[in-house]
């Protein structure tokens, strides 16, 4: 399209066309205040990420991509990753199948495509014929397994193994490459003790019974064979043992072997009959803490003791992120509340979160915090809250963050009373600064790291120190004020950089827009539940007889923890 513009008194002719408008998703972390909490656990367990559950995958694909190499040299790209994609499909079959022999459903748990292939398995129990190129297929269908092209190595594991030393994607087409220094070697490892033939000869026959997948009952992954090479060479990868490191010369997971062993050494201070059992959700009050519960003291080994310093600053970022992004939500659904009920309008974020400071039901939230300045609500709760070690009692800011989790999801508290109650865990934060290292403590983390994400311990310890002769109206609206502008220029960075538009809030004629849904506070996951799922099917954990769910330590595993803390 041609239009004419005048410039400098004369006419000329500039060739331009129709822009779309960007498109709109929800994005993620829309403050940018969980970025800081995955920089550091990525620090803390590298090559375990959120979609790596299981220890097997981790020498199974390695050995797909070995075996494709060996028994079909000539396979062209399509035939290489149907062949790939079927053996995909075979190995959750085979797990679902164990997990419905044995009765344990944590068997058949985080296998790639369980959700298509588990309705499969039913029918094919029922007797329903089941071809593994139905569910193989690429083509858009209600039975495909996974979109992406080569499943669950593709979609999640690739990153890792590469991260490892364990395999990499070809420069080109779908071709896997295992590393002749280790790759090669844990496949090997895999072939020589299960029926491979057996398992190539279903996929390449397509149609499966239920007795073919009992009779490759041996590939399932929680079957990893006690003193097989297998487990051993998985377990020198995580740990990064001599086997390991001599072959690979990366010594980058020293760190994850730090942290397997503090949760190993967490499973030995469990007592099997204590009440508190070892998962994600008492590791994280545990480690931030320092105590086991009711105060009680957790007796780490000196080599672990940094370690649990590191990831106690983790969860002091994570608490610190979740108490902004409640208060972001609250303040857009007071901004649609108000739009909504009044045709209440705000020309900029200063202006709205002035006036929501000095409401009157606000004013009242804040008054419960019973202090005057943001110092003095700091000092009441270093003298009348519970100790660092309490992290079970109501008002620690472990509680405090739940309960404002829970209240906002309950729908039944208003945006004042959150937001209040955010203030009172910025406090609780603020009052624990002396209880942890500086900032981020030895964890690689620059100045630079952390200058496209304003919200971060260090500018947190920083507004904090700024707020303490403030009144509690004024911190709120310099609260406010904080997390609604890093989310514009958070959202403004994402679109310039991606042509995406994750705004849930802007300028227009009118004034503020609260834009889509209201995205819900969340905690980030770091990475501990596939942590501990790697350890139990490395032998390292085990479940209680009676009590499922409930993991306990190992031989094996208390071996790992002695010669992991050497």
């Amino acid at each position: 399209m041609k239009i004419e513009v005048l410039v400098s008194n004369a006419t000329q002719q500039v060739e331009t066309d129709w822009v779309s408008a960007p498109r709109q998703i929800r994005g993620q972390d829309q403050l940018g205040c969980q970025a800081p909490c995955e920089l550091t656990y990525s620090q803390l367990l590298p090559g375990i990420t959120n979609v790596t559950d299981r220890a097997r995958y981790f020498s199974f694909y390695p050995w797909v991509a070995w075996s494709l190499d060996k028994r079909f040299p000539a396979a062209n790209e399509d035939r290489y990753v149907e062949l790939y994609r079927r053996a995909d499909c075979l190995y959750t079959l085979i797990a679902a199948q164990e997990s419905k022999t044995s009765g344990s459903v944590r068997q058949a748990e985080a296998m790639i495509g369980r959700l298509r292939l588990l309705p499969a398995l039913d029918r094919l129990t029922s007797g329903t014929p089941l071809r593994l190129s139905d569910y193989a297929t690429q083509e858009e269908s209600d039975e495909r397994y996974f979109k992406n092209r080569m499943g669950g190595l593709g979609q999640y594991y690739v990153g890792s193994l590469a991260e490892l030393g364990v395999c990499a994607k070809a420069p080109s087409g779908p071709w896997i490459k295992y590393t002749e220094e280790f790759g090669k070697v844990l496949a090997n490892s895999f072939d020589s003790v299960l029926p491979s033939d057996a398992f190539w000869a279903a996929v390449e026959l397509d149609v499966i019974t239920i007795e073919d997948l009992i009779a490759l009952k041996d590939f399932s992954p929680h079957l990893l064979k006690d003193g097989s090479d297998e487990q051993d060479l998985l377990l020198d990868m995580f740990f990064v043992r001599k086997g390991y490191s001599d072959r690979v010369g990366n010594l980058r997971g020293l760190q994850r072997r730090q942290t397997l062993a503090l949760i190993l050494n967490l499973a030995d201070s469990l007592s099997p009959s204590n009440e508190i059992w070892l998962s994600e959700w008492t590791f994280r009050p545990i480690v931030y803490s320092g105590a086991l519960s009711n105060g009680v003291a957790w007796d780490v080994p000196p080599s672990l003791v940094e370690t649990r310093k590191l990831w106690s600053i983790y969860e002091r970022n994570d608490l610190l992120s979740c108490a902004c992004l409640i208060v972001f939500a609250a303040s857009l659904n007071q901004l649609r509340q108000e739009a909504s009920d009044d045709f209440t309008h705000y020309e900029s974020v200063e202006s709205f979160s002035e006036h929501f400071a000095v409401n009157a039901n606000f004013r009242g939230a804040l008054e419960s915090l019973e202090a005057n300045t943001f110092a003095d609500l700091v000092e009441r709760v270093q003298s009348s809250g519970p100790s660092l070690a309490r992290w079970e009692d109501p008002m620690h800011e472990f509680s405090l963050e739940d309960q404002l989790v829970a209240d906002w999801y309950a729908q039944k508290k208003p945006p004042h009373h959150l937001i209040a109650s955010a203030i009172l865990l910025l406090a609780s934060l603020a009052g624990r600064h002396a209880d942890f290292p500086s900032a981020y403590g030895n964890l690689l983390i620059q100045a630079e790291d952390l200058e496209t994400y304003p919200i971060n311990l260090v500018s947190f310890h920083n507004r904090s120190a700024a707020w303490a002769s403030a009144p509690l109206s004024d911190v709120a609206k310099d609260l406010i004020g904080w997390c609604l502008n890093t989310h514009l220029t958070v959202a403004l960075r994402k679109l310039w950089q991606t042509r995406t538009s994750s705004f849930h809030i802007r300028p227009a004629e009118n004034g503020l827009q609260v834009i889509g849904d209201i995205p819900p506070p969340t905690r980030t996951l770091p990475r501990i539940r596939q942590s501990l799922r790697i350890l139990e099917d490395l032998g390292a954990l085990k479940e209680h007889e009676s009590d499922p769910g409930r993991l306990l330590l190992t031989a094996l595993g208390k071996a790992l923890l002695e010669e992991s803390i050497v």
